[in-house]
This record gives structure tokens, C-alpha cells and sequence, in this order.
């Protein structure tokens, strides 16, 4: 039947959304989970440092989520434009411009993110409760400045997934 077909081809459409979100979801927890093993073979105090380090990165994250939700969500306004005004480009046009500014600010912000990071890390942990004199102190210190790097690369990832989330909003 016809409805069902229809049925079908939203359930299809909402697991190809859904899955990318659902995974980009997980990729700080997962790292996080992995560093843990890995630390955790070092001792009982590397992998106490390990703690607020993860936690600060994870509000990292959360930082750029409006950003990406943005993103995606105007791209998607942007696209269906073009569809209700039987062909014209000026959503097209608008989506790109988008995409262009949204990377870029992406690229800043995660710029910045990192830079904070590796520059105030002892400054950072110790919001988060780690003692300057504490004895886990350097190694966070060192996990946070180390990561910094690799986060850069996180939040462009995210944020250019997410602007082909908002394509795939469009309808059809």
C-alpha cells in the first residue's frame, strides 16, 4: 500500500538522521571511556586526574552544541525554502552561505577552546576541585593540554556532520 511505503521511507529517513546524531553524541564518552583504560594501567592517581579532565572537556562539547543544532536546523529552513519557492536558489544560496560562516566560527571557536585549554589548564582544573598541590595536578594538567589538540578536530567534525544533517532535513 501506499501509506505504507510512505511509512517506510520516513522510518528510513528519521534512522538516517538519528544514527549520525546518535553517534556523534557518543564520541566524547567513548573517548573518555577509552582514555580511562588506557590510563587506568598507570595507577589509581593518573586515572583520579583523568576525572575532571574528561568533565571539562565534556562542557566543551556542550559549549559547541549550538552551534552544530543551529547549523543543522537553518540549513534545513534554508533548503526547504528553495522547495516551497518552486526552484528558486535563493535558500541554496543562503544554505551555503551558512555552511561557509558556521565552519568558520567553528573553526574560531574551536581555535580558542583549544588554546584555553593548553594555556589555562592548572587554572581550569582548579574550578573543577584539583588542588595546585595535589599530586594529580600535572597529570591532568598534561592529559588536558595533550587532548586540547585532538578536540580541534572534534568540533569541525561535528559541526560539517551536522551541516549534512540539515540537508537531509529538507523535504521532499
Amino acid at each position: 500500500s501506499s501509506s505504507g511505503g510512505r511509512a517506510w521511507d520516513l522510518d528510513a529517513t528519521i534512522i538516517r538522521l538519528a544514527l549520525p546524531a546518535m553517534c556523534g553524541a557518543l564520541i566524547d564518552p567513548l573517548l573518555s571511556l577509552v582514555d580511562s583504560g588506557f590510563v587506568g594501567r598507570l595507577g589509581s592517581e593518573a586515572l583520579g586526574a583523568l576525572g575532571p579532565a574528561c568533565e571539562i572537556f565534556t562542557f566543551c562539547f556542550a559549549m559547541c552544541w549550538a552551534l552544530r543544532d543551529a547549523t543543522c536546523s537553518l540549513t534545513a529552513n534554508f533548503l526547504a525554502r528553495d522547495d516551497v519557492e518552486n526552484g528558486e536558489t535563493a535558500g541554496r544560496d543562503d544554505a551555503a552561505r551558512l555552511l561557509r560562516t558556521s565552519v568558520s566560527a567553528g573553526l574560531v571557536m574551536s581555535v580558542a577552546v583549544a588554546a584555553l585549554l593548553r594555556r589555562h589548564s592548572g587554572l581550569l582544573l582548579g574550578v573543577m576541585g584539583v588542588d595546585p598541590s595535589s599530586p594529580m595536578m600535572a597529570p591532568a594538567s598534561l592529559y588536558l593540554r595533550t587532548r586540547a589538540l585532538g578536540h580541534l578536530m572534534d568540533l569541525e567534525a561535528t559541526d560539517a556532520r551536522d551541516t549534512v544533517d540539515g540537508r537531509a532535513l529538507r523535504p521532499r
